[in-house]
């Protein structure tokens, strides 16, 4: 097996480490479209009844139909999860209920529209983060999704329709999927579905038609649908072929492959490889591949210009080290599926390629096996290319003159040593003088000594002497022995003497990494190690820095970081402030904002952009390919530096959260069993104290500590329920009972306090026994009915009701009251509504909620629409209608 055919273990490994993930979480199905209309949430409806026949629980999360009957019907028969309420101002928004599919998990989740913005206040920001955390939790999950709203389609969008699209879905999400089906309908169809009324109502459909749904676009963005299926279905193939250790290529589908290099050739190649791609409809890859020869300035920036110009035709861009261009392709075309290989036609003589270590088309030709190889002339208007310039020896006086006097100095010593050694023996003074003198000497020195030693020697000692006649042919063939292997062995040393300065390079570059890793990672405090890592920065690319880093509001702060050695402007600001929001390098010697004073790089982890690193290089000073990518990795180590500091101070946080809960817990525990003892003596003190004759002064004030006293019992046991469910020892014990049962016991808990207020209660007729535990239903409820008695006013009524929805038990308390200023807060511990007028703990509706969550239940309050508060219990239960069932 050849180093080509040999599979990467790396690869091979990361396969395994993504098999063993994807078998522990959930299946994605994604419906694609081209735009609203094409029938994807049909489509999803059909394949979930399909799924619900098969006898795989199925659950709608969060079904769309936008009015549409036909749609509409497909929901019968299918269990639709409530949806969770989100007040966000002065409207409640409704969302999808994660923590209830979590808590139901149902084998299979329907949720529509993928690319939704979830409301404020809600777990994540986007709905397909809801979905991969479904996914992570084992739930498969079918969704739908437009081809506009993939993060890498926008821009493409954008052009046909003139539309910006603000809610995407990135592609690593799109990339989860397990399955994708496309719902194929042609523009007309689509049109006459719109016309219909069928996609949008009334004017709103008119004016779709005349904008986004332009017969235009509709063909454009079809064809986006089509072509990133086929794209998704490639990479399939591709990732079938590794599994399999299938060598390829397998031709279900054309890739291409171009090199590029410093040479002018190389833009009008990359050019024409797109042109191809384009004709083909096939995706191509530009490649660089850096075998240790050093480049000029003009070179690496035309390197750089190539690379940038591929990557903006839409090539995927690969940099590679190896010092056998061909070996390099030919791996990574095996690699990528290649199926066939542009090069430029070679412009150099046949000697000079050999000169540079062999002729690539030739070795592509007799080692590229299955793949195609293209061949392509430059264009006419191409300027010559850089590698004959590359073959001009660099002109430095200096060592031109110490080659002269080394020659000298050889001269010299072989007219002293020939009358011992002979002129032969000169010869190879000569040949020593060449090799040893490449190692310090360039390579226009090196090739100028070879050749003027050979002509030293044959003047100066092969007979007849001043003279260039040779005579004999063994002094010819010495002399042409001498010229050639002088020529080429001090080609071959200089050759690895660039070798080894590029592989210096390099390794300062690593060490530079390495080093500023430590500064990060190792300094006592985060701003000692920026200080330090942007005083490194500012050495070696010889800049002035600066640092904008996020701020709490996740945006970029205005002030640049103390650490910074520049103050940008308002203007350079701009410019840092758009390379945090697309996440992408910006400004001096980019295709994007070019005429900004410094460049900017965004501070980009794999969750977030943690900040900007802003460089002011000197004014005609561009950024070379590898300082570029050396630039980057600074970037992105300095982001994991400031990632981790985040989530350091975000776990210290969280612990010190945790320790206090812990603490408060313990107080709540010991100062409620600690309370018990005291009330009790009071209580049976007072009621000792009753029995005795007093006057009517002592019996009032009697009866207000007795008052006093049951309000203090009422506290303690508020904080020992609270302790109970904080420490989880509240165990539910579900029995067979009766609804009307539950509500009389909550009306017998809540005692005195209903006292004043008529209880209106409505039991639904279609229910009697559910299967739950009663006391801790009854106290859930009571707490609800002691909180509307005291927040209302005397002679009011209090409003109870029950019926099942959904399989859940559905308790309703409602009451005539001033209402509620705060739904959210409003079941947090200690929160009170109004303080002045009750004086209690505000535990009480904390409590109800946490007895709630013991039944996997809930509670959410709200305000009526004429007045008063409603607090509403869902508590899934099993049902029947009598006991003989």
């Amino acid at each position: 097996m050849t180093d080509l055919q040999r599979p990467d273990p790396d690869a091979l490994l990361a396969e395994i480490q993504r098999e063993s993930q994807a078998a522990q979480r959930g299946r994605l199905k994604i419906f694609v479209g081209m735009c609203a209309g094409a029938g994807k949430t049909y489509a999803m409806l059909q394949a979930a009844q399909q799924q619900k026949q098969a006898g795989i629980d199925v659950v709608i999360g969060l079904v769309e139909t936008h009015g549409r009957t036909e749609t509409e019907a497909l929901l019968a028969g299918l269990e639709i999860l409530p949806r969770k309420k989100v007040p966000h101002k002065s409207i409640v928004l409704e969302e999808m209920d994660i923590d209830a599919l979590l808590a139901r998990r149902p084998a299979v989740v329907l949720v529509d529209e993928l690319a939704h913005t979830n409301a404020p206040g809600s777990r994540h920001l986007k709905r397909y983060q809801d979905v991969l955390e479904l996914l992570d939790e084992g739930i498969s999950v079918f969704t739908t999704v437009n081809i506009q709203h993939i993060e890498s389609r926008v821009d493409v969008v954008q052009q046909i329709t003139g539309i910006s699209v603000k809610e995407t879905v990135p592609d690593s999400a799109f990339d989860r999927a397990d399955e994708v089906q496309l719902i194929d309908i042609s523009p007309e169809q689509l049109r006459k579905r719109l016309a219909e009324g069928r996609v949008y109502m009334g004017e709103r459909a008119a004016t779709a038609s005349n904008n986004f749904f332009r017969e235009g676009n509709l063909i454009a963005l079809r064809e986006m649908a089509l072509r990133y299926t086929a794209e998704r279905v490639d990479r399939q193939v591709r990732d079938f072929m590794r599994e399999r250790d299938i060598g390829g290529p397998w031709k279900s589908s054309e890739r291409l492959l171009v090199g590029v290099g410093p040479s002018p050739y190389s833009a009008s190649l990359v050019r024409w490889t797109r042109r191809i791609a384009a004709a083909q409809d096939a995706s191509w890859i530009a490649v660089f591949i850096d075998t240790g020869l050093v480049l000029s300035e003009e070179e690496k920036n035309r390197v750089t210009k190539n690379l940038a110009l591929a990557r903006e035709l839409g090539a995927e861009v690969e940099t590679l080290s190896d010092p056998h261009v061909g070996i390099a392709m030919l791996r990574l075309a095996r690699e990528h599926n290649v199926s066939q290989i542009i090069v430029g036609k070679p412009q150099e003589p046949l000697w000079r390629r050999l000169f540079h270590g062999g002729d690539l088309v030739d070795y592509l030709l007799r080692h590229a096996g299955d793949i195609d190889l293209y061949i392509v002339r430059p264009e006419k208007n191409s300027d010559q290319p850089g590698p004959a310039r590359r073959l001009r020896p660099v002109l430095h006086a200096r060592e031109f003159l110490t080659a002269a006097m080394i020659l000298t100095a050889v001269t010299a010593t072989g007219w002293v040593a020939l009358p011992l050694a002979g002129y032969w023996s000169v010869s190879l003074f000569y040949l020593c003088a060449v090799i040893i003198s490449a190692v310090f000497l360039g390579r226009g020195a090196v090739l100028f000594m070879a050749g003027l030693s050979a002509l030293c020697w044959n003047f100066l000692f092969v007979p007849p002497i001043f003279t260039f006649n040779i005579q004999t042919f063994h002094d010819a063939m010495m002399f042409f022995t001498l010229l050639i292997v002088g020529l080429v062995s001090g080609h071959l040393t200089s050759r690895l003497r660039e070798r080894e300065r590029a592989g210096r390079e390099r390794q300062l570059r690593t060490e530079a990494l390495l080093q500023l890793t430590e500064y990060c990672t190792l300094e006592e405090s985060l701003e000692n190690g920026l200080r330090a890592a942007l005083r490194q920065v500012d050495g070696l690319f010889g800049s002035t820095t600066v640092l904008h880093l996020r701020d709490k509001n996740r945006s970029l702060s205005r002030q640049p970081d103390p650490v910074s050695s520049w103050i940008p402007t308002e203007k350079e600001y701009g410019v840092a402030l758009w390379t945090y929001d697309h996440r992408q390098a910006t400004g001096k010697g980019t295709d994007t904002l070019p005429q900004a004073e410094g460049i900017f790089l965004p501070l980009q982890t794999r969750t977030s952009v943690m900040g900007v690193l802003g460089l002011r290089l000197p004014d005609s000073k561009l950024l070379t390919l590898p300082e570029r990518e050396l630039l980057e990795a600074f970037a992105a180590q300095i982001g994991l530096a400031l990632e981790k500091e985040h989530f350091r101070d975000a776990f210290q946080r969280a612990e010190l959260i945790q320790q206090s809960e812990k603490l408060r817990k313990t107080l709540l525990d010991n100062v409620s069993h600690e309370l018990k003892t005291p009330v009790a003596i009071i209580r049976t003190a007072l009621s000792n104290a009753k029995q005795q004759q007093a006057s009517s002064a002592v019996n009032a004030m009697l009866g207000e500590i007795e008052e006093a006293s049951i309000r203090l019992e009422r506290v303690v046991a508020l904080l020992v329920d609270s302790a109970r469910i904080e420490t989880g020892m509240v165990q539910p014990r579900p029995e067979w009972c009766e609804v009307g049962e539950i509500l009389m016991l909550a009306q017998q808990n809540c005692g005195a306090c209903l006292s004043g207020h008529s209880l209106n209660t409505d039991i639904a007729e279609d229910i009697s026994y559910v299967r739950t535990d009663a006391n801790l239903c009854a106290q859930a409820i009571s707490h609800l009915l002691t909180n509307a008695a005291v927040h209302t006013p005397a002679g009011t009524a209090i409003e109870l009701s029950a019926a099942i929805h959904n399989n859940s038990l559905v308790i309703r308390v409602m009451d005539r009251g001033p209402g509620l200023t705060d739904t959210v807060r409003i079941f947090e511990k200690f929160h009170r509504g109004s303080p002045g007028k009750t004086g209690g703990l505000g535990l009480g509706l904390s409590i109800s909620r946490g007895l709630l969550h013991a039944l996997k239940g809930d509670v959410e309050a709200r305000n009526r629409d004429h007045g008063g508060a409603e607090f509403i219990i869902r508590i899934p239960v099993e049902t029947r209608k009598d006991m003989k069932e």
